[in-house]
């Protein structure tokens, strides 16, 4: 475990070095071209979620709130944010376990802290709590969560509207109940015809989970295999992570394709199961429109399949009611009352691999931005 985060480091180090060194004002005035500014932000949600049919338990009909507000601002080179983030909902915190949630139900925290040096134009080093910095899809890491970490992300253009990019980072998961977990990763990737009608890119990621076994003895372990009476996890998680996608217009509405391809290679198997029924996740989804702006109208559609132990269930995103061992659709729509206020119904079916039934899920949410 140690030569590996050893790597790790070294492998940040490197990209963070490379980088600096290409510091264009590096023996400059620092007075010179001085940029100061902060921007209070916030949003709040507010979403009503019904689940029916599901193995064994009643229904599940809830009402839950969030608010979340801070300041974000630059200071020469320099980016920095600090945000607030309080909740509250009709049920518990005491359900979170059983209503496989990723946040408390009820809770007051501190949702970002972050500084980012952008050394030269395509480069940065981040340090701090805020949302994960390397790009992956919601089939591998909730987009609400705010790990703890640092990173290093670098691109450089080539050719016409074209670049290239590459980024790592070492990160605490920081989920619930004391959470060890880390997460480095490495991410590379294509950009082609960026800021034209069409453009497409595609990034290959690698994940390496360690110290994960709180989250099992916390009863966070989901749907993954566990051994020892529930407290440790049967596979490691190292996971290669390819997304495809596309941007442009269709019927003069912005479209967005993405398909998203995740194999674990630290899959191990209990006698008599076979590996490759355990390792593998595929996510698509397409998006027509965008609610967010007057009169928007938004229509997607997001399906996935994910074997048992493709990907960490801790961390996938907790819009789906089953984070791994599953496969299902979710579909929704979405209207822009105004420039801030905007409206999402979404509805899904899902069905678990053990199970013969689907569950389905109602989410119907109002956002408000400032």
């Amino acid at each position: 475990m140690q030569n590996r985060h050893m790597v790790w480091g070294l492998v940040i180090g490197l990209l963070a070095g490379s980088a600096i060194a290409q510091d264009p004002l590096a023996g400059e005035d620092p007075d010179a071209n001085s940029i100061q500014s902060a921007d209070w932000w916030g949003d709040a949600r507010l979403w009503y979620d019904h689940v029916t049919d599901l193995a064994g338990r009643d229904d599940v009909e809830r009402a839950r709130l969030r608010l979340r507000s801070g300041w974000r601002g630059t200071v020469n080179q320099f980016d920095w944010g600090i945000t607030f983030e309080g909740a509250v909902g009709s049920d518990g915190n005491e359900l979170n376990r059983i209503n496989l949630d990723n946040e408390r139900i009820d809770d007051l925290n501190l949702d970002e802290f972050y500084g980012r040096w952008n050394i030269a134009e395509g480069s940065s080093v981040q340090i701090g709590k805020a949302a994960l910095p390397i790009e992956l899809s919601p089939m591998l890491f909730d987009p609400d969560l705010r790990p703890l970490g640092v990173s290093v992300l670098h691109s450089q253009a080539f050719g016409d509207f074209n670049r290239w990019s590459i980024g790592a980072g070492y990160f605490a998961g920081d989920h619930l109940y004391g959470d060890e977990s880390r997460l480095a990763a490495v991410q590379v990737g294509v950009h082609f015809r960026e800021g034209m009608d069409w453009s497409w890119h595609g990034q290959l990621a690698y994940l390496d989970w360690s110290d994960i076994d709180v989250l099992a003895v916390q009863g966070l372990g989901r749907t993954n295999q566990r051994i020892q009476g529930g407290n440790v996890f049967r596979s490691d998680y190292r996971i290669v992570d390819l997304q495809l996608g596309a941007r442009g217009q269709l019927f003069d509405w912005p479209f967005r394709f993405d398909l998203d391809l995740a194999r674990n290679t630290g899959v191990e198997a209990a006698p008599g199961v076979d590996e490759g029924d355990l390792r593998d996740a595929a996510r698509v989804s397409a998006v027509l429109g965008d609610r967010r702006g007057l009169n928007g109208v938004e229509v997607g559609v997001a399906c996935q399949r994910i074997q048992r132990d493709a990907v960490l269930a801790a961390f996938s995103d907790d819009e789906w009611w089953f984070h791994s061992f599953s496969r299902g659709c979710l579909p929704w729509v979405g209207y822009g009352i105004s420039d801030r206020l905007s409206t999402r119904l979404a509805f899904s079916q899902e069905r678990r691999d053990d199970q013969p039934e689907n569950v389905e899920r109602l989410l119907l949410d109002l956002e408000y931005r400032w």
